[in-house]
Order: structure tokens, then C-alpha cells, then sequence
């Protein structure tokens, strides 16, 4: 994908398009989407296995710094939470009476 300058803003300097970056630990395999929201900065997604989203609710001020975040959280809340939905796991096992 080409990343294209903004031109609606005069003197913005920031890219427009996602920065994608794909994670695997453990075998397991999740997307990281840092995608720019023009001049209040970039959005931060995590994409699971099914297509459940994890979206931070804040703004960064680069594509790196939502990358790190995210890889920051992964590191230390484990690429399970992200990953799969217990939702859909429970709907996968369901107990057995």
C-alpha cells in the first residue's frame, strides 16, 4: 500500500493509511492496525483471530507510538486476550449438564 501525504490541511505533515504489522506468540497470530485520524493522530486496533477487535479509545501521536502500545500490552496481558474471544470459546465448549 502507498502511504500519501495529507494535502487538505496546508503545512500538515502527517501520512495517511494504516501501518500494519501482523504478531505471532505462542503460535498464535493477531494484527496490529495503527491507522491516522488526520490531525488529532493515529487510532489503535488489534485484530483477533475471528475478527474481534480490540480498539484503544485515545489518540497517539505517531504510528510507532500505537505500535508499541500494543505491543506492550500484548507482552504483559498475554496475545490470549487478543487472540480469541471467550465468547466465542464458551460457544465453541459449552458445559455440558
Amino acid at each position: 500500500m502507498r502511504m500519501q501525504r495529507n494535502a487538505e490541511a496546508p503545512g500538515a505533515d502527517y501520512l495517511r493509511g494504516p501501518v500494519v504489522r501482523d504478531i505471532t506468540q505462542d503460535g498464535k497470530t493477531v494484527r496490529v492496525i495503527a491507522e491516522s485520524a488526520g490531525p488529532r493522530g493515529w487510532l489503535l486496533r488489534v485484530i483477533g483471530r475471528r475478527g474481534q477487535v480490540s480498539e484503544w479509545t485515545g489518540y497517539f501521536d505517531s504510528a510507532a507510538e500505537a505500535i508499541t502500545t500494543a505491543l506492550t500490552a500484548i507482552r504483559y496481558e498475554g496475545i490470549e486476550d487478543f487472540y480469541d474471544d471467550p465468547v466465542f470459546q464458551a460457544l465453541e465448549n459449552p458445559c455440558k449438564h
